[in-house]
């Protein structure tokens, strides 16, 4: 069945119902070509299981349209694996629902390369809870954009780790607003390097909070 399965035409694929789709294995989902599953019909490719999404290989991902990225469940999106993400392509990131980053786990989070960061809306980045943001690698940190950065919430701000502040970049530090600076804690303020309060202006040296 699976060499059958990569001899399916594009006319073939989309007659298909969603109990014959959700009925497909794992070998037989890996078995898919890229040109097959952009035929996919939403409401099928809306029913695939996670162990099916699971499934799919880094080439398969990768060539998913960005509208079927956006179509992903919560579900779905939750049984990506780290590899997976690694494999998609910055459009495909910013396409991703803000409520199914939400639900991301840190490993997930943490998978993110330091490409794809960058490519993160800022829906996506609003939705991102303090445990997520814990979950940012220092490389992860350093190639957000000072845009990305200003999204960040007071308490996105006090949940950094002191070793994510102090990697914080100085053209980072000089982007934090004033709100921001004024959240830190002062087992932050004391993570941040000299070259770090260097880079501070008045303004922002005048709203350390240190009680």
């Amino acid at each position: 069945m699976t060499i059958q399965i990569s001899n399916l035409t594009s006319d073939q694929v989309p007659v298909w119902t969603t109990s014959q789709v959700k009925a497909l294995t794992a070998a037989q989902i890996k078995a898919f070509t890229p040109t097959q599953l952009d035929v996919f019909e939403t409401e099928d490719f809306e029913q695939l299981t996670s162990a099916q999404i699971a499934a799919m290989t880094t080439a398969q991902i990768a060539s998913l349209s960005t509208d079927q990225i956006a179509d992903l469940t919560t579900t779905q999106a939750k049984a990506l694996t780290a590899i997976q993400i690694k494999a998609l392509s910055t459009d495909q990131v910013a396409e991703i629902e803000a409520v199914d980053i939400q639900q991301f786990t840190a490993t997930q989070i943490a998978a993110f390369t330091t490409t794809q960061i960058p490519a993160l809306t800022s829906d996506q980045i609003n939705a991102l809870s303090a445990t997520q943001i814990k979950a940012l690698t220092t490389a992860q940190i350093t190639s957000l954009s000072n845009a990305q950065i200003d999204n960040f919430t007071s308490d996105d701000i006090q949940a950094l780790t002191n070793v994510q502040i102090s990697k914080l970049t100085t053209t980072q530090i000089t982007g934090l607003s004033t709100d921001q600076i004024a959240a830190l804690t002062t087992s932050q303020i004391s993570a941040l390097t000299p070259d770090q309060v260097a880079v501070m202006t008045t303004d922002q040296i005048q709203a350390l909070n240190f009680a």
